[in-house]
């Protein structure tokens, strides 16, 4: 969800929009617009639903540490059909929430009442729904509810995917080449965490064994990472990559722009680390360029490897993460992940066939669209706020 800073990405203004063809549409209330909320709510056109904006008392703001009441939310404002969040509770409103990962979403160390409260919230009537946006997130979920007691929780649990929006006009793909340098496209603002280093040091062997290849950047190196608590990394060697003739570096970019140079590549590299699920790789595939990612929590339903992409290995945890993910002393398990992901994209690049490339391209493309396409988005969400808002 981060490289939103990246692309400088606006959401809509649809406040207020009035539905029509609906005397019974549903008057649904958001609290935080952007930070993928117009993913999965008011970006999705429907006559049967119409949004508004409601405030939140600013409690957070005297928090000291953690972010329980950042994310647990008394609600102020007239009264709706339905609360939707992300990543939030409701504390006084029926609601629906989208979750990326973790509910109660409560960093830091939250207190032992403050977590029984977010749970205690969800089991409530109040909560009418609890919507990941992937299956990886639904088994998380799953898994730390039973772990807290509450399996009864699962029946609240349906993943609800949201949208992403072909292309804008002009930043289509025109085909693809079947001759020339191979297209090479990265998109992340944390560039460490994200795979900057294993996608230009990649690039260059590649280039020293005789493939011609060019790679153009959005994003900056970074020296550091939650997945290595307190330790820094060098970015010298990044930067001189990045300095490259072979590079074309930008550090922001508008999302329109960023859509336009998705079709404008062969390939989309997405070596990252750590994922709550991938808006860019599913935007990519909107493209139909094909994307290279590795194999961790949600991404494989994105990428299918061997149709329309390639994954490549990590090392993985029960819940699909990176293994190390806060263990002592990880740096020489980072180091080793870092170069077992740039021998795995050199082979991959070096044996891609131009006719491979275009074929993952047009599946890639068909795949999101049955997953994430502006119908199938809007008929879904449709579905689960009739569920959330008609209960006895």
């Amino acid at each position: 969800m981060g490289d939103k800073s990246v692309m400088g990405a606006a959401p809509p203004r649809v406040w207020g929009r009035q539905p029509t063809g609906d005397p019974h549409a549903r008057t649904v209330a958001v609290l935080a617009p952007g930070y993928g909320l117009e993913r999965v709510s008011y970006m999705i056109p429907s006559a049967r639903r119409r949004y508004v904006k409601l405030s939140r008392l600013p409690w957070h703001r005297l928090e000291r540490r953690g972010s329980f009441w950042a994310e647990t939310v008394p609600v102020v404002g007239p009264r709706v059909d339905l609360v939707h969040t992300f990543n939030q509770i409701a504390l006084n409103r029926p609601f629906g929430v989208t979750v990326e990962m973790e509910l109660p979403r409560y960093l830091g160390a939250p207190a032992r009442w403050q977590r029984q409260l977010g749970l205690r919230l969800l089991r409530s009537d109040h909560c009418r729904g609890i919507w990941p946006l992937s299956e990886a997130a639904r088994a998380y979920l799953l898994r730390r509810f039973a772990a807290a007691g509450l399996p009864e929780l699962a029946h609240k649990v349906t993943v609800f995917r949201g949208a992403v929006t072909p292309p804008p006009p002009g930043a289509d793909r025109a085909g693809y080449a079947e001759s020339g340098p191979l297209r090479l496209l990265f998109v992340g603002g944390d560039g460490l965490r994200k795979g900057l280093g294993p996608a230009l040091a990649a690039a260059e062997r590649l280039r020293a064994g005789g493939v011609e290849a060019t790679v153009t950047v959005v994003g900056a190196a970074t020296a550091e990472t939650y997945l290595v608590p307190g330790e820094r990394f060098p970015t010298a060697p990044v930067e001189a990559l990045l300095a490259r003739p072979w590079v074309t570096h930008h550090r922001q970019l508008p999302n329109a722009a960023v859509r336009a140079l998705m079709g404008a590549h062969d390939l989309f590299l997405f070596p990252t680390m750590d994922e709550s699920l991938g808006w860019v790789p599913a935007e990519a595939a909107m493209s139909g360029t094909p994307t290279i990612a590795t194999d961790i929590f949600a991404l494989p339903e994105l990428v299918v490897d061997g149709a329309t992409g390639w994954t490549l290995p990590v090392d993985k945890d029960v819940d699909g993460r990176w293994r190390h993910i806060g263990q002592p002393h990880p740096r020489d398990a980072w180091q080793a992940a870092q170069e077992a992901l740039t021998d795995g994209l050199v082979a991959i690049l070096a044996g891609a066939r131009r006719e491979e490339i275009a074929a993952r391209g047009r599946q890639a493309r068909a795949h999101i669209t049955a997953l994430y396409g502006m119908d199938v988005a809007g008929a879904a969400l449709d579905e689960l706020y009739e569920r959330a808002i008609v209960r006895t």
